[in-house]
């Protein structure tokens, strides 16, 4: 392998690790943003509920 080979090829494994990285990245926050989904359709069933009558709130 020649220099200038071995050299692409490191840049490809840098660029390989990059992308990893940012996937990995776009993963979390896709898990941050259906946390936070969850959290305000739990926020309005609490709501629904309240305005429904404190006897109807399920423990």
């Amino acid at each position: 392998m020649t220099p200038e080979q071995e050299r692409e090829l490191q840049d490809l494994d840098v660029q390989i690790q990059i992308a990893e990285k940012k996937l990995r990245v776009a993963s979390i926050k896709k898990q941050i943003a259906e946390t936070e989904l969850d959290i305000l359709g739990l926020h309005q069933t609490l709501q629904q509920q309240l305005r429904e009558g404190p006897m109807k709130v399920a423990v």
